[in-house]
């Protein structure tokens, strides 16, 4: 019998922050991508993150255990739960974000503005001429030397890559196909719509390993992947279950096309919409985290999980210690049926933010 592990909330989960209001002030502020989008805003002479900068630009107040105020940014108002202990420590979460610096913005502009297209360099649109692109992947048939490497690195992260080292290449979230021609025509490359407002991230590669191992996949056994985005999760799963066992479901156009030509048969849907004709006995997931989301997904694939199954899903790490009734009664599910522990500091980092997860595994 697989045995219940009840989630413990205690000040040892705190990724060794002084206190609890600290830990959750900065979860909540690390969950916008506006405030990456300004951070620079803050940024002192030393190149540092000011606390002073962040703490005149944000407040930090209590939700009242009796309130229905959401806990998260509001505003400029960061709401955390009622029983955090302790004063924020702007330092530590000036600190936090200095780890994450980039490279400045132009004279005059600041993240908060819209970006303008970055020109190429001949010698770089020749280098991007070379390129090879396979599927969501761009890769080069050559060996570049660092300063090459770099320059070519920072376009592609600046159109949505990722480096990968185990694909040999930077991946997409999409075929890149016309950003890289757009590149090598245009001699400009500017950042696409930004995948964030779906609230979608592709699963890094270690974090699938572990989805799929705590999943128990066997061979002919039937899976759903809801919200499958470019298939990282669905790809594995295959490999062990057969390509024909993988129902997915997902919303974004372009992602389905994706899904079609990797061999799977997407269900092009809102999940939440959804109900499968077969009962799967396996359910992986990453879903959207936006507005708690990550709980509808899982709580609706829970429904429709087989007796005996099992379900394991990446969610976001204020799941564990919200206050409000929808946090609450998720924990006691968990605590009935599972288990859940946070994933390493930055683990979607490679995929472009850093928001903290944590993996859940429910067993019906």
């Amino acid at each position: 019998m697989w045995a219940a592990q009840p989630v413990k909330l205690d000040e040892e989960k705190y990724n060794g922050y002084v206190n609890s209001a600290t830990y959750c002030t900065c979860l909540y502020l690390q969950q916008e991508a506006s405030v990456y989008q300004q951070i620079w805003n803050f940024v002192g002479a030393d190149r540092q993150v000011c606390p002073k900068k962040l703490s005149a630009k944000f407040r930090v107040k209590r939700v009242r255990e009796d309130s229905e105020q959401p806990e998260g940014l509001r505003g400029n108002v960061v709401w955390i739960p009622a029983w955090t202990s302790g004063e924020v420590d702007w330092a530590e979460i000036a600190s936090s974000y200095s780890e994450l610096l980039g490279d400045p913005p132009h004279s005059g502009q600041t993240l908060s503005q819209e970006p303008q297209p970055q020109s190429a360099d001949l010698s770089l649109i020749e280098l991007f001429a070379e390129a090879l692109i396979d599927g969501n992947v761009v890769r080069f048939p050559r060996k570049l030397n660092r300063n090459d490497y770099q320059r070519v690195d920072a376009a592609l992260t600046a159109l949505g890559g990722a480096w990968d080292r185990k694909a040999s290449g930077h991946v997409f979230a999409h075929d890149p196909t016309d950003l890289v021609e757009g590149i090598i025509e245009t001699g400009t490359y500017d950042r696409p719509e930004r995948v964030e407002n779906f609230g979608f991230f592709p699963t890094p590669n270690e974090l699938v390993e572990v989805l799929i191992r705590e999943a128990r996949l066997e061979p002919g056994m039937v899976v759903l992947e809801p919200s499958a985005g470019v298939g990282n999760i669905a790809v594995q799963a295959a490999a062990i279950v057969g390509t024909a066992n993988v129902i997915t479901v997902e919303l974004q156009e372009k992602n389905v096309e994706v899904l079609k030509g990797l061999g799977f048969c997407p269900v092009h849907s809102d999940f939440l919409a959804f109900r499968p004709e077969r009962t799967p006995a396996a359910i992986v997931m990453n879903p959207p985290f936006s507005r708690q989301a990550d709980i509808d997904h899982v709580l609706h694939a829970w429904s429709m999980l087989k007796e005996g199954g099992r379900l394991v899903a990446i969610m976001a790490a204020s799941v564990t210690f919200r206050s409000n009734a929808k946090s609450a009664a998720f924990r006691d599910l968990v605590a009935a049926h599972g288990r859940m522990w946070d994933n390493p500091e930055g683990s979607f980092k490679s995929v472009g933010t850093m928001v903290r997860t944590i993996t859940v595994v429910l067993q019906k």
